[in-house]
């Protein structure tokens, strides 16, 4: 549109932002388009690894809570064990301790049953009426 009416000279047709090309809309339309569905896209995929590192996480926290357990647990075994090694050292230094009791005591026993003849030669047991214990003379 030419406008000659006060200034004698040409203008040229004023071309609001609403007037651009109808070519021009759809591509930008479909851009923004087509970034706010690589944005959704991402947030969905940011929000999915989010939730998968939660799952892993709780995992290791319960992964590490049973090695704690288990490492407690063997430390009461261990201590459980040594508790019955101390013991069973107990028992073998009392069962030496009984042999060589009862060893002695059978040396003991050989020596006094060889003395038995003699005594029995030299002494003749008697027993008495009243008790029938054997006494020796």
């Amino acid at each position: 549109m030419e406008d000659t009416d006060n200034f004698g000279g040409k203008y040229d047709k004023l071309v609001c932002e609403e007037d651009f090309s109808t070519d021009e809309h759809p591509s930008n339309y479909n851009q923004e388009k087509q970034q706010d569905s690589k944005l959704t896209e991402g947030h969905q995929t940011i929000a999915g690894i989010s939730n998968e590192v939660a799952k892993l996480q709780a995992t290791y926290n319960t992964a590490i809570q049973s090695r704690d357990e288990a490492k407690k647990q063997l430390v009461k075994e261990i201590s459980e064990q040594q508790l019955t090694k101390w013991e069973l050292e107990h028992q073998n230094r009392r069962r030496n301790d009984y042999e060589k009791q009862i060893n002695k005591i059978k040396t003991e026993i050989a020596v006094l049953k060889s003395h038995l003849p003699m005594i029995n030669h030299g002494r003749k047991p008697e027993t008495s009426a009243r008790s029938k214990e054997l006494t020796w003379q």
